[in-house]
Formats: structure tokens, C-alpha cells, sequence
């Protein structure tokens, strides 16, 4: 799953950097708009969860190989997944925030 997500990544990414290259002398209204296209939002917003998803997939392994007292290793991956979670959400929130204001 963490190969599938970098795949994803790499070809997200590669939209990402053509897209903010696109928006480097913008204004707000021009971003705003670019933003606010429906393929655009949803591209962004699928960016935002593969990018948290393949982060806790690394930092699982991380700790999984590095970290040997059980109650600590819990602890991390409830605190990984949760903090993952919360900055997917804020990151879903932001772009359909911006997406669907006029």
C-alpha cells in the first residue's frame, strides 16, 4: 500500500508543481478561481489524503522497528493515526472551504 501511495504521490505531485508554478504572479481572485474548479479541488483533495495516508504508513513501520516497549509503541501509533486524521480533515476542510465560497 505505501508503493501504491507513492505512485499516487509522484504523479499528484507533478499536478501540484505545475499547478502552484501556474499561480506564481497570481492574484488572489485568479488562485481563488483555479482552486475552486471542480477537477482541481478534487485533485487537491485526494493529494492531501494520499499524502497523510502514506505518511502513517511510514511512520508505522518507523515505529513498529524502532520502538520496543509495547505500551510506547501503542501509544505512538494511536497518537500518529489520530494527528494524521485531524490534518487530513483540516486539509479536506481548507480546499472545499476555498472550492465552494463564491
Amino acid at each position: 500500500m505505501q508503493r501504491l501511495t507513492a505512485a499516487a504521490l509522484v504523479a499528484l505531485g507533478i499536478w501540484f508543481v505545475i499547478t502552484v508554478l501556474g499561480l506564481l504572479h497570481a492574484d488572489y481572485a485568479t488562485a481563488h478561481a483555479t482552486v475552486a474548479k471542480p477537477w482541481n479541488a478534487l485533485l487537491l483533495i485526494v493529494f492531501v489524503l494520499t499524502m497523510f495516508w502514506h505518511a502513517v504508513l511510514g511512520l508505522q513501520v518507523v515505529v513498529e522497528d524502532y520502538v520496543h516497549t509495547r505500551w510506547k509503541e501503542v501509544v505512538l501509533l494511536v497518537a500518529i493515526k489520530f494527528l494524521a486524521v485531524l490534518g487530513a480533515l483540516a486539509g479536506v476542510l481548507a480546499v472545499l472551504r476555498v472550492a465552494l465560497t463564491p
